[in-house]
């Protein structure tokens, strides 16, 4: 059942939710896709928060009620869903350059690795070399 605002509730109204009962035509008042026309009231999805909208349970028709309330959540998620994609984004830019850095570090260390074990291998044929000199001396 709907109930017909008190003066308090009025007063203590958000003002992301506007009550209108004379006005028939909420296009006049608000031009931005944010305004819904719900009854006697304009509220403004953007800004109004989900402790507005349960406070106004009582004073809007029920169909109306659940609309707006999915709308608020729909647009709470693709909110949430734009942040968490805009992170993911980032994330994978940076371990992308952490990864690229990391392919030329462990480039570097095969390239040295390389290097030591030719240098190794010229030492152990030198002391080869030297043990045969001292074989034969």
């Amino acid at each position: 059942m709907i109930m017909a605002p008190t003066s308090d509730f009025l007063k203590k109204m958000p003002s992301s939710i506007v009550y209108m009962p004379v006005c028939k035509n909420p296009a006049q008042f608000h031009q931005s896709d944010d305004w819904v026309q719900i009854g006697d009231y304009s509220v403004n999805i953007e800004k109004v928060t989900k402790q507005e909208l349960i406070s106004m349970r009582r004073y809007l028709p029920q169909e109306e009620y659940r609309l707006l309330k999915n709308r608020k959540s729909a647009r709470l998620c693709r909110i949430k869903r734009k942040q968490e994609r805009t992170t993911l984004q980032t994330s994978f830019v940076d371990y992308a350059q952490k990864n690229e850095e990391l392919k030329k570090a462990l480039d570097s260390e095969v390239q040295q690795r390389k290097e030591l074990q030719l240098h190794y291998q010229s030492l152990r044929q030198e002391l080869n070399h030297v043990k045969t000199m001292v074989q034969q001396a």
